[in-house]
């Protein structure tokens, strides 16, 4: 067995394929197995030290949450979706959605919830009283861990 592959990071080709396939609705894990072909490792190590990187991924994000904002408005509004053989060119249309049936509504809204949980968490009234919090925003600094244990083991029992 020879010497493991060294991986070379090339800003340019490297930084536009990620934003771009994670702009389409792909994950960094899919862009690193599947276009850069490097592991996991590899991967996070580019993210830490190539800060070109990072931005890129940034970037990329937002263009991934763009697009499945826009696969949500499609569903809800119950718009038609191109199959690739309706499409005049296939260059104009690289980024359409291709598939063969209506989408999973719920599949989308999963993705949303998890993958951009900033913009898609859920808020809850986690202690009863009607106000609405959520993991990253107020008020639930001002309550006493004793509190909040309180309220979660009463809200258990009912």
């Amino acid at each position: 067995m020879g010497a493991p592959k060294k991986h070379i990071f090339n800003p340019d080709e490297h930084c536009q394929s990620l934003i771009k396939y994670m702009g389409r609705g792909r994950s960094f894990v899919y862009w690193a197995v599947k276009v850069a072909k490097i592991s996991r490792a590899t991967a996070y190590i580019w993210l830490k030290n190539h800060p070109e990187l990072k931005e890129a991924y940034a970037e990329g994000y937002w263009h991934g949450l763009a697009y499945y904002e826009e696969v949500l408005q499609i569903i809800a509004l119950g718009t038609h979706w191109k199959k690739r053989d309706e499409w005049e060119d296939e260059e104009d249309h690289e980024d359409s959605i291709i598939i063969g049936s209506r989408p999973n509504l719920g599949a989308v809204i999963f993705t949303l919830k998890t993958r951009f949980q900033k913009e898609y968490m859920d808020l809850i009234d986690l202690l009863g009283d009607g106000g609405i919090y959520s993991q990253d925003k107020g008020p639930l600094e001002n309550v006493s861990d004793s509190d909040l244990k309180e309220k979660l083991r009463l809200a258990l029992m009912k």
